[in-house]
């Protein structure tokens, strides 16, 4: 008969060392019991290992080091260069300009890079600019013509989509580490064509919740290094802060209505003045600016909220409506005031702003992320998609 021995009582070096050593012919109830045990402590071990990755070790709030005098010092010698280039050195401009807002922007003792070449964004933009030209053209001989290419825009958008979110991952750098992108073209066409394309059927009350899924997709398919990044949005919090931006438009153009700025009598319209047009789309602008501030805290909220980089880091956002709204006017002011020549103030400001009300909560796994071997996606991609207007964003 054999000895009664409780192994519950080993240590796990204990246990390795009895099955290593342990006849398994002679006493197989005892190896299956040994097995059992180590499978357990090595199960223990495992949910550790994931808890000490998953504990949050440190709360860091991003800094942005620039300032105004220092940016557009850069920002006008890249503007005067590319008007006397004819645009040719806009590439390169586009790039000093980047590197400065990301090299400035600092996180947990880190700085972000940009790693794009300017050749990479010049092919592109001359890749870019006759495919446009060549749209225009077709369209203006033959309007079957350009409305046949504008569907087939429609059924290339996705993909243009895709190829931009590749590249301005692949190009941004953090801890000698780059981020990238993996969204693929079928999702792409569903998310970005498909679900607004239904909500037309809802007169664009579904549109939300397709800007929901939008961001979704372009989030859970950034990794950084080897790890993802993971989001759960609400697209009923999407509708409610559609809904109180349009409803807040409402006082705003009764207003405009009052003051005799907006009128829908034909006759009147006409003979308003050049400087009355002007005020009249100097409000909108404001309408439009203070309302969709709101919009913007409460997605960009959202979003931070319900987002993380598993493993590595979880976010907070505290946008506040009310200081948004105060920076984007004021900024909308100072452009108009000095015909533009104030962006890379309102720039800095807005970064400023970002950093300030982000708060990051880094996790104890932050230090084992790996860098990844992607090396796909081309400017080419970004160059077009921006050439056609398609503004590619989260929020």
């Amino acid at each position: 008969m054999e000895p009664n021995i409780d192994y519950s009582t080993y240590t796990y070096k204990e246990l390795l060392e009895a099955r290593q050593h342990l006849d398994v012919e002679q006493y197989p109830d005892r190896a299956v019991q040994l097995d059992k045990l180590i499978a357990e402590h090595n199960q223990k071990f495992e949910q550790q290992h994931l808890q000490e990755e998953h504990k949050i070790v440190r709360e860091i709030t991003p800094q942005f080091h620039g300032n105004a005098k220092e940016y557009f010092s850069i920002w006008i010698v890249n503007l005067l260069l590319t008007i006397v280039t004819l645009g040719v050195y806009s590439p390169w401009a586009k790039v000093r300009n980047t590197r400065y807002i990301y090299g400035n922007t600092e996180a947990d003792g880190h700085r972000f890079t940009y790693l794009a070449s300017p050749i990479q964004i010049l092919k592109g933009r001359v890749i870019a600019a006759v495919l446009l030209v060549g749209y225009y053209m077709l369209a203006t001989i033959s309007p079957f013509s350009g409305a046949m290419l504008a569907i087939g825009l429609v059924v290339f958008m996705p993909f243009l989509v895709v190829q931009s979110l590749k590249f301005k991952m692949k190009v941004t750098g953090y801890r000698n580490i780059r981020f990238s992108f993996h969204g693929k073209y079928g999702r792409a066409f569903v998310v970005f064509v498909l679900y607004p394309f239904l909500s037309l059927f809802t007169f664009y009350l579904a549109m939300p919740f397709a800007l929901a899924k939008m961001d979704e997709f372009i989030i859970d398919n950034i990794q950084y290094g080897d790890k993802s990044f993971e989001t759960k949005l609400q697209g009923g919090t999407y509708w409610e802060a559609s809904f109180i931006s349009a409803l807040m438009t409402i006082p705003a153009i009764f207003v405009l209505f009052q003051l005799g700025l907006v009128s829908t009598d034909p006759e009147v319209a006409q003979n308003q003045s050049v400087m009355l047009s002007i005020l009249t789309m100097l409000a909108y602008l404001v309408i439009y600016t203070v309302c969709g501030s709101y919009y913007q805290a409460r997605i960009r909220n959202h979003i931070y909220d319900n987002s993380e980089l598993n493993d590595v880091a979880k976010f907070d956002s505290d946008f506040k409506f009310t200081e948004l709204a105060w920076l984007n006017f004021s900024n909308l002011v100072l452009l108009v005031l000095t015909f533009g020549l104030a962006l890379p103030l309102t720039q800095v400001r807005k970064q400023h702003y970002f950093c300030r009300n982000t708060t990051v909560r880094v996790m104890a796994g932050a230090d084992s992320v790996l860098a990844s071997q992607e090396t796909s996606g081309n400017a080419i991609g970004d160059e077009i998609a921006e050439a056609f207007d398609l503004d590619v964003a989260i929020g």
